[in-house]
Formats: structure tokens, sequence, C-alpha cells
């Protein structure tokens, strides 16, 4: 399973908020077992159809079951905590890699 979460951030959260927060999902594939994969990037579309959408981060996992428990580890409820009120909003997609 592969869970893709683009981050909109606000202008203002930008300098200190963005750089909080990217540090932070970073750190998790360390700290949680079950990730297999994570990329993370900003937005660079000449398209201009992000919908104010700044940043994204890729997520994988080998099974469900390691996606359901990173949702529910206490190192991700952390994170949630760090950077609920450093972003704007967020979507998060979970998908199977074909």
């Amino acid at each position: 399973v592969t869970t893709a979460a683009p981050d909109g951030y606000t202008m203002g959260l930008v300098t200190n908020g963005t750089a909080i927060s990217v540090a932070a999902f970073k750190a998790l594939p360390g700290k949680i077992p079950g990730i297999v994969g994570f990329e993370s990037g900003t937005n660079v579309s000449p398209e201009g159809k992000s919908e104010g959408f700044t940043h994204a981060f890729v997520v994988s996992f080998a099974s469900e079951k390691d996606r359901d428990a990173y949702i529910v580890h206490p190192a991700h409820q952390d994170f949630v905590k760090i950077v609920k009120d450093r972003r704007e909003k967020v979507i998060v997609v979970d998908f199977w890699v074909k």
C-alpha cells in the first residue's frame, strides 16, 4: 500500500512551520516499522493545478496491516500533533502500485 499526502502550507508558516513539518515527516521511517519507502518534494508543476498544495509525501508499506499499524503508531500520532496547526490543508490517498 502506498500513501500519498499532499500538504498545503499557509504563507505565514512556510519558513518555520514547513521546515518543522517536513523534518518531522522525514523522521518517521526511522521510528515506525513497516515503512518500506518514503519520498517527498515540493511542487514544481508548471500546470497551475496544485490547488495550493506546495509539498507532497509518498510513504510505502509492504501491506495494509503495516499501513494500519502506521496510522495508530505513537510516532505518527506525535507527528500529527506537530503538523496539525502548521498546515492549511491535507489530502491522503492510499493506493496499490500496479
